[in-house]
Formats: C-alpha cells, sequence, structure tokens
C-alpha cells in the first residue's frame, strides 16, 4: 500500500511539473505574439503607412496549441545553391538553401526547405533561417501569400520549429511598396496549421 501512494505521488509530481513546463512555454508564446501585435501598432516601427493605420483592424491569432510545436529532423544541404524567391512587388530576391526540414503532424510525416539570404547587409541576421510555406488554411483561414517563420541556424541535426510564432508577411496588410517573398510550392503543407497569426 505505502508503494503504491509512493508511486501515486510520483505521478502526480511528474504531471504536475509537465504542466508547469507547458504554461511556461504557452507563456514565451504568448508574449512573443504581443511583441508583433505592438510592433504593427508601434508608429516608430509599423510597417503600415499613415492611410492604413486607419483601418488596420489588428494582428490575430490562432489559440496557442503546443501540438504545432514539433521537432524537425535536418537533411542540410552541402551545395549552397542560390534560389530565385519572386516577391509580391515583381522583384526578385536571392536565397541560399539551407536544410529540409522533416516532422510529423497528427501523425503525418511533411518536410518544408528552409533558406538563408544570399544578400546578407545586416550582420545581426548571420545566423538567421528563412521558412515560408503554405498550407491548407492559405487563402482561407490565413493569407493566401503564405507565413513565415524566423529561425536560427544550428550545428545539430534536429530544430525545434513552433508554428505557433509564424506570422503573414507585411503584404497581408500593406501596399507601401513592400516586395514579400512567395512561398515555392515545394513549402507547401497538405494540412491546416491552426497555428500562429491568421486573418
Amino acid at each position: 500500500m505505502r508503494l503504491f501512494c509512493t508511486s501515486v505521488m510520483f505521478l502526480v509530481t511528474l504531471s504536475f511539473l509537465a504542466q508547469i513546463k507547458m504554461d511556461s512555454i504557452k507563456t514565451r508564446i504568448q508574449t512573443e505574439q504581443q511583441n508583433l501585435v505592438q510592433f504593427y501598432l508601434d508608429s516608430t516601427t509599423t510597417p503600415l503607412s499613415l492611410e492604413e493605420r486607419k483601418t488596420f483592424s489588428g494582428i490575430h491569432h490562432f489559440p496557442i496549441d503546443l501540438k504545432y510545436r514539433v521537432n524537425a529532423i535536418l537533411k542540410k544541404y552541402d551545395q549552397s545553391d542560390t534560389v530565385i524567391f519572386p516577391t509580391s512587388s515583381g522583384k526578385n530576391k536571392r536565397y541560399i538553401k539551407y536544410a529540409l526540414a522533416t516532422f510529423k503532424l497528427n501523425g503525418k510525416s511533411h518536410s518544408l526547405t528552409l533558406y538563408r539570404m544570399a544578400d546578407l547587409k545586416r550582420a545581426d541576421l548571420a545566423n538567421h533561417v528563412f521558412l515560408p510555406f503554405t498550407d491548407l488554411t492559405s487563402n482561407e483561414e490565413t493569407y493566401g501569400g503564405g507565413r513565415y517563420l524566423d529561425l536560427e541556424i544550428t550545428d545539430a541535426n534536429t530544430m525545434l520549429i513552433d508554428f505557433n510564432l509564424c506570422y503573414q508577411p507585411y503584404c497581408a496588410y500593406s501596399h507601401n511598396g513592400w516586395s514579400c517573398p512567395i512561398p515555392p510550392k515545394e513549402n507547401f503543407v497538405n494540412a491546416k496549421i491552426l497555428a500562429g497569426v491568421k486573418n
């Protein structure tokens, strides 16, 4: 009986610690989401013109869901192939293939290509990894031009990808001359990513 009670207490403690960890993760995600909202509302940082700000309805997020926080296996590219991305303005941007990220969502496997900037102009973006993608919410619950995630290079062969932090490009809200990269066709997730920013 004593052993049984000890085992129950151990399981309760584990469950309690796991809940604390989940709550901590959700708090960090919520903070990042609030920072994005503030970025658009702040007149010194917003990409919106003065006229656009008058009719701006705000940034909206799906409810935080940790199932969209996935561990991806990386297959890094040996060759630094340059890829030309068309943009919303008709201009082109150059990126370099960094890795193929494979992950499971709802029991199904998906793969997305991660990129690095080819024409790096800011030192603070030296470790930046760019993940543009579309999914079954595109043109429905989310912007038709896809959504983005900002990640960092890693020496490991795995990477945590948190779709709760994905966001829509400036062009979803502004026509102020932005050149937003259009996600390549192969970066399509055949599932609904009901996480991150939505319309």
